[in-house]
């Protein structure tokens, strides 16, 4: 799966899939408005987190639901998407996600519209992660605890189970 990476056409449909998802938002945001944009770009993107959830599983073969498959599943979608993230697992219950590179940060960079960050993260990023948490275990919470797009250094995210039943 790494060699794709290598594929001469491989950065150009990564950036194609973002330049999508920009062009989509801008579009629904000049007919609908800004609100409207962002809350059905956060109806598609908890749509995806379940879809990239049952995709990357079954890709390596993890229908468990330990901390250690979520862990591998959210490194696989991080490694491909080019982000620069670390996952590790704590006391065999939770993950912690620590993002230092962003490429929907660096999109909004270079579009000049950095004041968007922070609503993409609580917004977004939010819904993307709880549709992943959600999907991967009914019990699993997700829980973000700073993100670059609120101007800190990096993203810091975690899942942990839920001690409700």
């Amino acid at each position: 799966m790494s060699d794709i990476k290598k594929h001469p056409e491989f950065e150009y449909f990564r950036r194609c899939f973002k330049a999508v998802d920009g062009l989509w938002f801008m579009k629904v945001e000049d007919a609908y408005g800004l609100e409207e944009a962002f809350e059905l770009d956060r109806k598609v993107w908890e749509v995806m987190g379940k879809i990239q959830v049952r995709t990357i599983r079954q890709l390596l073969d993890k229908p468990d639901n330990s901390a250690e498959a979520l862990a591998e599943c959210i490194r696989f979608k991080l490694n491909t998407e080019d982000y620069g993230a670390d996952v590790q697992t704590r006391n065999g219950e939770e993950v912690e996600v620590r993002i230092n590179r962003c490429p929907w940060l660096q999109s909004l960079q270079k579009s000049k519209r950095t004041n968007l960050g922070p609503s993409v993260a609580e917004k977004i990023c939010s819904a993307e992660y709880t549709a992943w948490a959600l999907e991967f275990h009914k019990r699993l919470i997700y829980s973000p605890q700073e993100t670059l797009c609120a101007g800190k250094g990096c993203c810091k995210i975690r899942f942990v189970a839920n001690s409700k039943p």
